[in-house]
């Protein structure tokens, strides 16, 4: 009778060890794959928001370089002449900004779409094509549209890139 009661408990024990032991495999398993979808996750909203700061920082700086443009043209529209100053100070500024942008095409490669880049390639192809003509209101205007065409596609491309509606 001893030996039948020796092996009821050594079952039961084997038994409650067998239960905990796959318990603990089924947590591990669960915490493992938590941990991963959790950084799966995380990788991919980060992702999202350095492409979010890509394009507004291109969109910042193709505005940057309207600046010039802009003013030139505002001040055409009333009849004004901007300062020699004045006029300097905001080319400089929309030059730097179109620099950066160019350099913003490589450097943002991993986060812009493939059609975002061309659209900015081909901004800066018509804006040197508008540098290049020795008319001074087709520089402003071809130069002018060149930019805020550019920006409207532009904002369009990073609408459907990042999903936004």
């Amino acid at each position: 009778m001893s030996g039948i009661g020796m092996d009821c408990y050594g079952t039961a024990a084997l038994s409650w060890v067998g239960t905990i032991l796959t318990g603990i495999v089924i947590a591990a398993v669960s915490a493992w794959i938590t941990v991963r979808l959790s950084l799966r996750r995380f990788q991919t909203e980060r992702t999202w928001e350095r492409k979010v700061e890509s394009y507004q920082g291109v969109i910042e700086l193709l505005h940057e370089s309207g600046v010039f443009f802009d003013a030139v043209f505002e001040a055409d529209i009333r009849g004004k002449d901007l300062s020699d100053e004045k006029k300097d100070h905001l080319s400089k500024r929309s030059s730097e900004a179109r620099e950066h942008l160019e350099k913003k095409i490589l450097v943002l490669s991993l986060f812009l779409s493939k059609e975002a880049r061309n659209c900015l390639r081909k901004c800066l192809k018509e804006l040197e094509s508008a540098r290049n003509t020795t008319d001074w209101v087709q520089f402003i205007d071809g130069s002018n549209s060149a930019i805020y065409d550019c920006i409207n596609e532009f904002s369009d491309i990073a609408k459907r890139d990042l999903r936004i509606k």
